[in-house]
């Protein structure tokens, strides 16, 4: 049971990463209690909230982000559960070489699930940075973009006719 119980939350772990990457209201919806809240340094308050301005957010200041989960620390009391889980991120900006940037961040995500109705979901998070760091100008990596098939930041992503 703990096993499956680890995985559950894990999976939530991974459908945060996904929603906030691809700016998918319903999957980070679908991983926040409703009585939840988030904590992420610049923005404080409900779940509901979180999502409601970190969408549009993360539209209007960055062209792409890319979220990746490393070790998590999960500890189960029955129905509840902490988990510490470390995390990368990369934010960038268009890429004109006037304006591009890129933006490392580190840190670790402090969890506490709840399971209601053998549901395992996010009842609140705090945001803990490790460090930022910000790179700008061109990256000197010129490629034939019409030789690879591009994310993008909505439905029309290719990993939506998988899922």
């Amino acid at each position: 049971m703990t096993w499956e119980c680890e995985k559950q939350i894990r999976d939530v772990l991974h459908c945060y990463c996904r929603g906030v990457d691809r700016l998918d209201d319903a999957l980070l919806e679908s991983v926040y209690w409703p009585d939840a809240t988030d904590s992420h340094g610049i923005f404080s308050g409900s779940a509901a909230e979180f999502r409601a301005w970190v969408i549009p957010f993360l539209r209007e200041a960055y062209g792409g982000t890319l979220h990746m989960l490393g070790q998590s620390d999960i500890r189960l009391t029955g129905s509840s559960a902490t988990a510490e889980t470390y995390f990368m991120a990369q934010h960038w900006g268009p890429p004109d070489p006037d304006r591009y940037f890129v933006e490392h961040v580190t840190g670790r995500y402090l969890d506490r699930f709840e399971q209601r109705g053998g549901c395992w979901r996010i009842a609140s998070r705090v945001l803990l940075m490790e460090n930022a760091t910000r790179q700008t100008g061109h990256t000197g990596f010129d490629l034939d973009r019409s030789q690879f098939i591009w994310g993008s930041r909505d439905h029309e992503d290719p990993s939506y006719q998988l899922f």
